[in-house]
């Protein structure tokens, strides 16, 4: 289940069911294709957030929307 929040407040990507490698996989893809995201960390809980720069604008929420 992936959830990205529409506001400007950090993108939640729910990990906790996924393998390891898997994971991996949606960084590596992440941070090559969304270049806009600096700060990328799985919590405790097994929530990857994804927190983008102060210039994520509706054209960047738009690479998410398909």
């Amino acid at each position: 289940m992936i959830v990205f929040d529409t506001q400007l407040r950090p993108l939640i990507l729910m990990v906790k069911k996924f393998p390891k490698r898997f994971v991996n996989k949606i960084f590596y893809f992440l941070k090559g294709v969304t270049y806009w995201i600096y700060i990328l960390t799985i919590r405790y809980d097994g929530i990857l957030v994804l927190i983008p720069p102060p210039t994520y604008d509706i054209h960047t929420q738009a690479l998410f929307n398909h």
